[in-house]
């Protein structure tokens, strides 16, 4: 870290969250941090989204009330959609760990498409917190 700048360093952890990752192991640590993070999320926005919840129960209607309900769907989608991410990171570096193991080829448009992209992740993530919120209201 010494004799580095902090936009050489910020250029550096940049560059490793977006490049394709050599070899498994590099994928499997990539996955990895992304579940420990989205986790470290989830517990930074379960127990604010409980302190939220706490006063909207005493908005007109109570706890059956629009309001209270409303503010309760919210809270739920960004609690599970925290969590689904963290669950989907920890499955993908699982599956790289377990069962690509020395078979990771970035070279693979499928796997590339399967392992490194966001959005694949983001739609599973909102679909599964969309369905559970709903459930919950």
């Amino acid at each position: 870290m010494e004799g580095r700048t902090p936009e050489a360093r910020r250029a550096e952890v940049i560059r490793d969250m977006t490049s394709a990752p050599g070899d498994d192991y590099e994928l499997f640590l990539r996955h990895l941090t992304r579940s420990v993070t989205w986790f470290v999320l989830l517990a930074l926005v379960f127990p604010a989204t409980l302190l939220l919840l706490v006063p909207a129960s005493f908005l007109p209607g109570g706890r059956d009330g629009t309001p209270f309900l409303a503010i309760l769907f919210a809270a739920s989608l960004l609690t599970f959609f925290a969590l689904f991410m963290a669950c989907v990171h920890l499955l993908k570096a699982l599956v790289v760990n377990y069962l690509l193991e020395d078979r990771w080829d970035g070279r693979s448009r499928v796997g590339r498409a399967l392992m490194l992209a966001q959005t694949p992740d983001v739609v599973v993530a909102l679909g599964l917190a969309v369905l559970v919120a709903r459930s919950l209201v």
